[in-house]
């Protein structure tokens, strides 16, 4: 079995819309989170995704209660936060762009969130692979390298536009 990295380590953030802060305050530590109203996410299977922080270097997970529980659904978990429903604890790569524009708060510090390993894709080693999954993998590679090259130029503000464009591999 070859294990191939598809995505980089993943962050959670707790977030919630500037009306919900207004009107209910900010959490300033995941204990805090016990006398607010949070969005929960259950799985197919029936458990919940585990709030966890990290509190004096342990991995803790926080038990939250909340007046709405959605099923399966991230999207839905991200529109109630944007309603001011309450709050929401999700990927920062999925709530970053919101939290950008001002659509949504970023509560609690980074340093008490926990960071979870990204996803890979699992396949058989075997030298005859079908070609649909040897073109999936090859496609996985090389907008991984497309994403590295962005990522390293994007750094360097001092790099003309169109060096981007000619650097990146192919």
């Amino acid at each position: 079995m070859i294990a191939m990295r598809v995505t980089d380590d993943l962050h959670y953030r707790v977030v919630a819309s500037p009306d919900y802060v207004a009107r209910h305050g900010r959490p300033l530590m995941p204990g805090d989170l016990h006398a607010h109203n949070c969005v929960r996410y259950r799985l197919p299977g029936g458990g919940f995704i585990p709030w966890l922080f990290v509190t004096d270097g342990k991995l803790i997970e926080f038990d939250v209660s909340g007046s709405l529980v959605v099923i399966n659904d991230p999207e839905l978990v991200l529109n109630a936060a944007l309603q001011g429903v309450g709050i929401a604890y999700l990927y920062e790569e999925y709530v970053a762009p919101m939290i950008a524009d001002g659509r949504l708060v970023s509560l609690l510090d980074k340093s008490v969130l926990p960071v979870t390993e990204g996803f890979f894709l699992f396949y058989p080693s075997r030298r005859q692979n079908s070609a649909a999954l040897r073109a999936f993998i090859d496609f996985l590679r090389s907008d991984s390298k497309i994403q590295r090259s962005t990522r390293a130029l994007l750094h360097d503000p001092g790099k003309p536009v169109r060096d981007l464009i000619r650097s990146v591999p192919t």
